[in-house]
């Protein structure tokens, strides 16, 4: 894509970034299998510092379960972190899970639905749609642009 004066690239907002990685991170230690003498150096029958009691993963497979679910929680904060929306001229590029760009044309923009405190969805007149995160730096900026685009 050839990058002019008319292209804007919009990327998650530093606030979502933090709440994912922090919220992850959180999921992650909550869940993880007890380390070799955790429950002794808890305080009653708490296992751990900060550690849930019947929250953990417990079992013969509960590091390989815990390693599953680390690299999902991984996906979706590397999906967070390099989320972004570019629009060019005529053009708009977005990032999809699985690491993957959508681009659709403009010009046949049909409607944008609001989804809510989270999403705008974008329909197209050959029937496509689009889902883009609203959690952007400059949402405002990019609703507009998007409006001005609209049949």
């Amino acid at each position: 894509m050839e990058i002019g004066a008319t292209t804007r690239t919009y990327r998650a907002a530093s606030g979502i970034k933090l709440l994912t990685l922090f919220g992850a991170a959180a999921v992650l230690w909550l869940v993880r299998p007890d380390l070799p003498g955790e429950v002794a150096r808890g305080v009653g029958s708490v296992p751990g510092f900060l550690r849930v009691p019947g929250l953990a993963l417990s079992g013969p497979n509960a590091w390989y379960i815990f390693s599953a679910v680390a690299f999902v929680a991984f996906l979706y904060v590397h999906y967070i972190w390099t989320y972004r929306v570019e629009l060019d001229g005529t053009q708009i590029t977005f990032s999809r899970p699985g690491f993957r760009m959508a681009r659709h044309d403009l010009r046949k923009l049909d409607r944008i639905e609001d989804g809510g405190p989270h999403g705008l969805r974008l329909y197209f007149e050959d029937g496509r749609k689009g889902d883009l995160m609203k959690q952007v730096r400059g949402m405002q900026d990019m609703i507009n642009r998007l409006r001005a685009h609209l049949v």
